[in-house]
Formats: C-alpha cells, structure tokens, sequence
C-alpha cells in the first residue's frame, strides 16, 4: 500500500496545490489516515502557526507548525521535537505530508470535503476509487501538456524557413489596416 500512494503522489504532485497558500489547509479538520485503531487523530492547522492534535481518546495536544519555503514543507513542534515534513499533494480535500528524507507519507483527509465530492464514506475502496481519479486527471493533464508541447517550435530548431515564422509586428499592420478600412466603410455609408 505504502508504494502505491508513493508513486501515486509523484504523479500527481503538479496537479495539487502550493503549500504557500495556508488557506486551503489553516481552519480545517484533517484526520490522519491509518488503518490502526489506535493511531487515529485529527490534526487542525491554526493561521496563528498553532496547531492542535487530537487523539481518539479526546486528548488534545497543542504545538507549533511553521512554513518552510526552502524546502517547500512545514515543521511541526511537540514537546521541543521538531519533525520536518515536505510538500508532497495539497488540495481541498487531501493534505499528504512526506517525511523529510524518507518515503513515509502522512496522509491527512478533510472528511467532510472527502463525504461531499465523493458522495461515499472515507474508507480504503473510496479513498483508493479517488485517489485513481485524481491520477487520470492529472495523467488527462500531462497529456494535454505533452500534445502542446509537441506543437511548440523547438527553440533550437536552426530551420532558416521564414514561412514558419510568425512575425506579430506584420499581423497587427494587417489588422489596423483592417480596422481603418471598416472604419472608412462605415463613414462612407453614413455620409451617402
């Protein structure tokens, strides 16, 4: 399982969101995703750099998170332990946090988004049908890239065919000659 997210996260990391932009992750309840009972918590990221975890017993515990831009992640603080953690996949509904240099993933669920856009209860069939659809998105994303980018001129392409040139200073002599002919067209018929 733990490979299949990893490579799963690679692919759609571009089709995700900055980190940079807290407000899609500050205010909101994320749970922790783990099939172990015990391990089950939420986190909540507060836009004061606070943040709140809470446990499946009820208990709460208070740290601080900061945002890391040199390494595109964030570091969380318990108890004077900082854990590093990069940017691996943002969206409205998913927050997955790597460890830095490692492949663990933390995969965090805002299970009420999740309830509302996949009409279906989190669980390992639902989250696995979501996280497939957002690899076709953003394989269906990739591949239009590829076929644009398969139309762009090469820039070191040294094809001297001026026919392929596009030259927007002679397109734009074209149309202000077009403009001032519709233009005379439209004096002359008003004055006849």
């Amino acid at each position: 399982e733990g490979s299949y997210i990893e490579s799963l996260f690679e692919k759609i990391y571009y089709s995700g969101k900055s980190i940079k932009n807290k407000s899609i992750f500050t205010d909101q309840v994320f749970h922790l995703y783990t099939d172990k009972k015990d391990e089950k918590k939420q986190i909540i990221f507060k836009p004061n750099y606070d943040v709140l975890v809470v446990t499946k017993n009820g208990k709460t515990y208070k740290g601080i998170w900061d945002y890391l831009p040199e390494y595109q992640g964030i570091t969380i603080e318990f108890n004077n332990n900082i854990t590093t953690y990069e940017h691996s996949f943002l969206n409205e509904t998913i927050f997955a946090l790597k460890l830095a240099n490692s492949n663990k993933i933390d995969l965090y669920i805002n299970e009420v988004r999740f309830k509302k856009l996949v009409n279906k209860v989190l669980n390992q069939a639902s989250l696995k049908e979501y996280l497939d659809s957002l690899n076709s998105l953003a394989k269906n994303t990739s591949d239009v890239y590829l076929d644009t980018q398969e139309q762009l001129p090469n820039e070191n392409d040294s094809s001297d065919d001026e026919s392929q040139k596009e030259n927007p200073f002679d397109e734009g002599i074209v149309y202000g000659f077009i403009v001032f002919i519709f233009f005379f067209l439209i004096i002359a018929i008003i004055y006849n």
